[in-house]
């Protein structure tokens, strides 16, 4: 008899505490109680909301706690969806160009934000990242800071990978971006800014466990990458990470030094002049706005030199 309730004590215990914890809001609960705001969190805009006014809220968007189930609206009731009538962006500092392309993102769910929901249905925008293929996201979203680990054996430690309003961090031996799309260049510049940017980089995905010569890590197969939306003109790539419609402008000359670029805009793109410049991808380009539709640095005024011919050298016949 004792070891049956003390069977039926254990089992009660497992089922109250063993399990993991949900994300919070994810059980049952109540939409119209009031509750205190959720802190500073990343949102994804899920639909369009067509529906009559609700409150202060008159059409607009629905919003979503990205890795929650539920988030704290602006009125302070508890949904899984938000409405928001109102995303602001002015605290981002950008240009009305790249606002407006930001904005498009964020309403078709191809971005993300991070920001608050305000009392009066307003989503207070403090970060923008655009995905840069577009994809829905699969698999939660972690922020990846790049390890400089110098292992002899794989797996070695590649990023921390910090999983967004969780609280919650591990660290991977691998990243997995073939099922993205992306070229090379994104690829590489992605890696790139995994270790060279403060930011890091957004990446959604699922991890698998991955085995080598180092032992066992788990590796992140990634389903869509984030850049953040950062204003243009002296704003340092760090990485060539800059927004859709934008390069890493190095350093005249200095084609190289990709970390000491800045995200240029079209200048002079629509020019008709000839005045030759030549391009860091070595081709010679009519103008310094054709130059900059072909997404390249500039080594140097004038046209590129041809490449040296090697002597010739005698062959073994020869007298």
């Amino acid at each position: 008899m004792r070891v049956a309730l003390g069977i039926a004590c254990v089992l009660s215990s497992l089922l109250a505490c063993g399990r993991l914890a949900p994300p919070k809001g994810s059980a049952e609960v109540d939409e119209t109680a009031a509750s205190a705001p959720d802190p500073e969190s990343f949102y994804r805009v899920t639909r369009r909301d067509d529906r009559e006014c609700e409150g202060l809220v008159c059409g607009g968007f629905s919003a979503r706690r990205v890795d929650h189930d539920t988030a704290v609206c602006g009125d302070g009731s508890r949904r899984r969806e938000c409405p928001v009538g109102v995303i602001d962006l002015s605290a981002l500092g950008l240009e009305a160009g790249r606002e407006q392309e930001l904005r498009v993102a964020i309403e078709d769910g191809r971005g993300l934000v991070r920001g608050t929901l305000a009392r009066q249905g307003a989503l207070i925008v403090s970060e923008g990242w655009f995905g840069r293929t577009g994809a829905a996201p699969s698999g939660a979203i972690y922020r990846l800071n790049g390890i400089y680990a110098g292992c002899a054996r794989k797996p070695c430690p590649l990023a921390h990978a910090y999983r967004l309003n969780a609280g919650w961090d591990t660290v991977i031996g691998g990243l997995d971006l073939a099922g993205t799309g992306v070229s090379p260049g994104v690829e590489a510049l992605t890696r790139r800014a995994m270790h060279a940017t403060p930011d890091g980089v957004l990446v959604a995905g699922t991890t698998r466990l991955v085995r080598g010569p180092g032992g066992s890590m788990q590796e992140l197969v990634a389903s869509e990458i984030y850049t953040r939306a950062i204003p243009a003109g002296g704003v340092a790539c760090a990485g060539g990470m800059c927004a859709p419609g934008e390069f890493c402008q190095t350093p005249p000359g200095q084609c190289a030094a990709i970390d000491r670029g800045t995200c240029s805009g079209p200048v002079g793109a629509h020019t008709v002049e000839f005045a030759p410049v030549c391009g860091c991808d070595g081709k010679t380009y009519q103008n310094d706005g054709a130059r900059w539709l072909g997404r390249t640095g500039r080594a140097h005024e004038g046209a590129c030199k041809s490449p040296a011919k090697s002597p010739h050298t005698r062959g073994e016949g020869s007298h």
